[in-house]
């Protein structure tokens, strides 16, 4: 893996302040394990090497780090926070991804599994915390697919997305949970088919990808 894709962060500085609410959740009484491993991180990048970092620690720490990394603002677009406060403390996503590293399934089994760990957490996130946990699927390693992914490939020329981008261009809309984890197979398929044409790693092309969806508008 490249030093640019293990250097990437979502954002140019962690901020600690963003997750103190996690951390205190009076739903749950008490702070969530490894809370204070972050303190050292506020200001700093937090990059996607520090969170397979974290998976080598255990599982939980993996989980809590992918969300971190993934969604530096503390929260889900449009403000809620209780599911990944929720995920911090769940040993549902160990369990599951202990289970598909012992019986790997489809693409579509696989993140509808995780889907069901937490309530709340969906494909956006739990593709990424398959990536970052090292699994794979009968089509492929596990790699990223949230909606910045999902634009640019809706304005794509590369001909191994072309189905792809016609399924995504059938709405005004993003894909619903559903149809996410349906095309997830698909999705790992067109990456692995784009990056041997192209000469690349596949985690080169959702990187580019993903970029590329940072700069385009919504739906």
């Amino acid at each position: 893996m490249t030093d640019d894709i293990l250097q990437f962060a979502t954002d140019e500085s962690f901020r600690l302040k963003n997750w103190r609410k996690h951390r205190d959740d009076e739903r749950h009484g008490a702070p969530y394990q490894h809370a204070a491993d972050y303190d050292a991180l506020d200001g700093q990048r937090f990059t996607r090497a520090i969170v397979f970092e974290h998976f080598d620690v255990s599982d939980l720490k993996g989980v809590i780090s992918t969300i971190k990394w993934g969604y530096p603002k503390g929260s889900l677009p449009g403000g809620g926070w209780h599911a990944f406060s929720d995920a911090f403390r769940s040993s549902s996503f160990s369990d599951a991804l202990n289970s598909l590293r012992a019986q790997p399934r489809s693409a579509n089994e696989t993140v509808a599994m995780l889907n069901m760990c937490v309530k709340g957490v969906g494909t956006a996130t739990t593709t990424k915390i398959a990536y970052f946990a090292r699994l794979t699927t009968n089509e492929g390693p596990c790699l990223i697919y949230d909606s910045m992914v999902r634009r640019a490939i809706a304005q794509s020329a590369e001909p191994e997305f072309a189905d792809l981008k016609a399924t995504l261009n059938r709405s005004k809309r993003d894909l619903t949970p559903i149809q996410q984890e349906r095309t997830y197979g698909a999705y790992i398929t067109s990456v692995i088919e784009t990056a041997k044409r192209r000469g690349l790693t596949p985690e080169v092309v959702e990187l580019d990808l993903f970029t590329s969806g940072r700069q385009l508008p919504s739906k």
